[in-house]
């Protein structure tokens, strides 16, 4: 956690800068959103996009860059204005789903989606569905909302913009266009759409404006959901909801310490594991020995030099592993969807004895748990699926060189008996479970995940009581 802290220290100690205050008063002005939004919407826009394996939050803003930033918002915000139009009531529904981005979105709310008698879902892709709202590339905002602001759209924000972006060594156009853009946004949303409830499945890409803009046009509270391990990185920062739903009484211990504005948090359990093991139909998967939960490892989840270092790390043990115990199989399970073709990956398992698997014929009836529930021994960097194995009396394991993924596991002793610091420990671990049969007992898996058989269930009563007592 002391890396968030020196993290939040950075950010408040960038606030005080003189000339950034200036200007996002004038931002607030101009775009008639209260200060304290503008500020917080900020932190979640630094953090979002903030490169921590640098970490510096200010940097020398070029010409070429800024003048970039400045033709993209120009013709970002003609194209908004040209198809712009006059958008017609919807009648009021209990709950909206926001950031339904894709079929799959849909698929793995569905559950909880059908537990309401009245929804709306909004989407950025014609999904077909009877109830969604559609807004696709900034197309179908407001007229009068661009309208009435077209002065300071295009003349006093933008030349401010570029003004104190000089001063403050910060693209401040790029936070400028990411405001504007949410203000038309959810203006038009939600003077059209009116619902008690807000849901949003991403905690990652919460948002001040969405929230005070859906609650100043009659809206009682908004929520969301632990969809991955929170993560001290873009991710896991700055998350905004009146309600967070975690998988595990301690699974978002972390809340404490990442700036976030979350006045509740209620357990549910994993929605997906209800979805697509718990609700579904047993699909017959391959048995394997030792299966390796693919997680995503990419440099924006990086919260330190390290962190790319230990990732590549544990998966040269993952091929020691393959070699020194020929007689076992070993698969590396990603995701359905990854697409992500990492050739240091390929470099490292090329030779050894693991095989690779992403797409399957278990597809996304099962996903991946029918894999894991078949395994003798789960491992992973950071999958949350190891969370929902854990809860459910599913032994896996994190593979954590040092101890130094504090990035997603973080410093809590909860999790630490199933980190595995060195390629060693994971020899004896094998060894143990695999060969001599000394599995490990599960005790506190409700720390992790609690029982999922009724988590949409758990999750839709939740928000309907505490509407009533709102």
């Amino acid at each position: 956690m002391q890396k968030a802290k020196i993290f939040l220290s950075n950010i408040n100690e960038h606030l005080e800068k003189k000339y950034l205050q200036v200007y996002l008063k004038k931002l607030s002005g101009y775009i008639d959103l209260p200060l304290e939004v503008i500020f917080y919407s900020y932190k979640q826009y630094i953090s979002r996009n903030h490169d921590y394996l640098k970490n510096k939050i200010e940097y020398k803003v070029s010409f070429l860059s800024l003048s970039k930033s400045i033709l993209r918002y120009l013709i970002s915000f003609f194209y908004a204005f040209i198809f712009s139009k006059r958008n017609k009531k919807y009648e009021k529904v209990e709950i909206i789903f926001d950031e339904i981005l894709n079929h799959n979105d849909f698929r793995d709310l569905e559950l909880v989606i059908k537990k309401f008698s009245s929804y709306k879902i909004i989407t950025k892709k014609k999904l077909n569905k009877i109830n969604e709202i559609n807004f696709t590339n900034r197309k179908g905002y407001e007229r009068k909302f661009i309208s009435s602001k077209l002065k300071e759209i295009f003349l006093s924000i933008i030349t401010n913009s570029i003004y104190y972006s000089k001063k403050t060594n910060v693209n401040l156009v790029d936070f400028a266009d990411f405001v504007v853009n949410q203000k038309l946004r959810y203006e038009t949303i939600f003077t059209a759409q009116k619902s008690d409830i807000l849901f949003q499945f991403r905690p990652y890409t919460t948002s001040s404006i969405k929230n005070y803009i859906f609650k100043k046009n009659g809206g009682k509270y908004s929520c969301t959901y632990q969809r991955i391990l929170t993560h001290l990185g873009r991710s896991g920062y700055f998350i905004d909801a009146d309600i967070f739903f975690s998988l595990g009484k301690k699974s978002s211990a972390i809340m404490d310490y990442n700036g976030s504005n979350v006045r509740k948090i209620i357990t549910v359990g994993s929605i997906i594991y209800e979805k697509y093991w718990l609700k579904s139909k047993k699909l017959n998967t391959p048995k394997f020995d030792i299966l390796y939960l693919g997680g995503n490892q990419l440099r924006h989840f990086g919260t330190d030099k390290k962190y790319l270092e230990n990732y590549y790390e544990q998966l040269n043990w993952l091929t020691k592993l393959s070699k020194k115990f020929r007689e076992l199989s070993i698969v590396l399970k990603h995701h359905e969807t990854n697409r992500n073709d990492d050739k240091l990956e390929n470099k490292i398992l090329k030779g050894s004895f693991v095989r690779k698997i992403i797409g399957s014929e278990q597809g996304f009836t099962n996903l991946s748990y029918g894999f894991a529930n078949n395994a003798k021994i789960n491992l992973t960097w950071c999958s949350t699926m190891a969370y929902e194995l854990l809860g459910h009396k599913v032994p896996c394991y994190f593979l954590d060189p040092n101890y130094e993924n504090n990035g997603f596991l973080h410093d809590f002793e909860y999790n630490k008996f199933w980190r595995i610091p060195t390629y060693d420990k994971l020899v004896e671990k094998v060894t143990n479970v695999i060969f001599n049969d000394k599995k490990d007992v599960i005790n506190s898996g409700e720390d992790f995940c609690i029982s999922s058989f009724e988590s949409s269930k758990n999750l839709s009563e939740s928000l309907k009581k505490y509407l009533i007592s709102f």
